[in-house]
């Protein structure tokens, strides 16, 4: 079984107003006034993820790759002025959806016959303004088609056998920003990526490095 480690980091700063003065902004002075006087957070945070990632390892060294979704969520406590959590998370894994893109050669698109899980996160630490995420990735087994060996060039056919491969597992670990709520007032703290939801409940920031969306949901604890 092969394993590495995998670090994917995620930074969602601290709230910030260097990059556009205040008076410049649209901020929700109520709402700013109601998360300023918040000592604990609660949070439930999803990530979902949708992209292009290899799905199975390939004894030749080429892997096939196919359209992923993945959903992960949290709940948790934070203390956003320590910026530390306060207690344990609880995590929800969801499985991952495989799509292999329709063949384009003359070979068929690799046979899967486990499944496929891009992340499985086992525990959750907390860091300086967001949390470590570290779980597993698992391959899948299944089979790459293969001409027939010892043929001339102009009799290979692709798929004619099919060479089998195991599921092998890797650590898979990325550090997550913790959204401040007092972004639910004033949004373009966060900058482009970040948005509030239109029933004003949720933060949604947007990781285009990694693919990731996450959507925090906060209410207060005290």
């Amino acid at each position: 079984m092969s394993r590495r480690s995998r670090i994917e980091v995620v930074v969602i700063g601290c709230l910030s107003l260097s990059a556009s003065p205040l008076g410049a902004q649209a901020v929700d002075m109520a709402v700013m006034a109601k998360w300023s006087a918040v000592t604990v957070v609660h949070y439930v945070m999803t990530g979902d993820f949708t992209g292009e990632l290899v799905v199975m390892k390939s004894p030749r060294g080429v892997d096939a790759k196919a359209k992923v979704t993945d959903r992960v969520e949290l709940t948790f406590n934070w203390n956003q002025h320590e910026m530390a959590l306060v207690g344990a998370a609880t995590v929800k894994n969801f499985p991952a959806t495989v799509a292999f893109p329709a063949p384009t050669g003359e070979c068929p698109a690799p046979r899967i016959t486990t499944p496929y899980e891009g992340w499985d996160i086992v525990s959750v630490t907390g860091f300086g303004g967001g949390v470590t995420l570290a779980g597993k990735r698992t391959y899948a087994a299944g089979a790459f088609p293969r001409a027939r060996p010892n043929v001339p060039a102009s009799q290979e056919v692709c798929g004619e056998v099919w060479e089998p491969v195991t599921a092998t597992t890797e650590a898979a670990e990325m550090m997550v920003g913790v959204a401040p709520p007092l972004w639910y007032a004033m949004p373009s703290a966060g900058g482009e990526l970040v948005s509030v939801s239109t029933d004003g409940k949720s933060i949604n920031v947007v990781s285009a490095a990694t693919g990731w969306t996450w959507t925090y949901t906060a209410t207060p604890v005290r």
